[in-house]
Parts: C-alpha cells; structure tokens; sequence
C-alpha cells in the first residue's frame, strides 16, 4: 500500500511538472515610457489588444483540449502528460491588460489626440484610418 502511495506521488510531481509551459508576462512600466510619442503609444496599445484577443482565443482552444485529453487520460494514462495547466495565458493576458492601461494613463497626461474626453481610447488598426480617409475622399 505504502509503495503505491509513493508512486501515485512521484507520477504526479512528474505530471505537475510538464504540465506546460511557464509564463512570460511583458513588463507594466518600462523604462523610457514617459518619453514615447503619441503614436508610438497608440501603436503599442493596438499591439496589446491583438495579442490579448489571440491569447484569449488560445485559452478557449486550451480549455476544450485539455478536457479532451482528461478524459482520454481515464483510458489511457499518455494523454495526461500533455495537458497544459499551469495558465501561462492567463498570466500573459492579466500583464497585458496591466501594461495597456499603464500605457492610456500616461497617454492621457500627455493629451494625445486618440484619448476621448472620458478618458477612454479611441484606437483604430493601422489599416483601418487610411481605409476612412479614402472613403471620406470620395
């Protein structure tokens, strides 16, 4: 009895540690922000929102993954060692989230343009502003 409890424990610190891949979550504040033009900024916090919106979708993906690799660990024990359940995604989302609203502060104390008057950002994809200036033009 005794060695099964001590093998269930050493598979399980196995599992634990394969069980995906570790975090790499961007910096909130780096340095030089405060000297950054507007339209670096706003680049930047269009990035942001990009990447959040992938990240977000591969969490989806990784959640109906894992749930199909659970079950068909209940059969066979393989499909447990690739499970990803250390939420490195989460953690790269929540940084994200934290660095895109470090950057509209420091946007509004600088009054750029794509700041509205609530405070809120007003951000467009690169592509998005020539498109409307054609359309205008018209």
């Amino acid at each position: 009895m005794r060695a099964c409890v001590c093998i269930a424990l050493a598979c399980a610190v196995l599992v634990a540690g394969c069980a995906g891949r570790a975090a790499n979550p961007v910096q909130v504040y780096m340095p030089g922000d405060e000297n950054r033009s507007c339209e670096a900024l706003q680049a930047e916090m269009v990035q942001n929102q990009q990447e959040i919106a992938e990240k977000k979708e591969k969490v989806g993906n990784k959640a109906v993954t894992n749930v199909i690799l659970g079950v068909t660990g209940f059969f066979v024990i393989v499909p447990w060692f690739f499970m990803d359940l250390k939420g490195a995604e989460e953690t790269e989302i929540e940084a994200l989230q934290q660095r895109y609203k470090r950057l509209v502060v420091i946007a509004t104390e600088k009054g750029c343009s794509f700041i509205g008057a609530d405070g809120q950002p007003m951000l467009e994809a690169a592509g998005e502003s020539s498109e409307q200036g054609d359309a205008d033009s018209m």
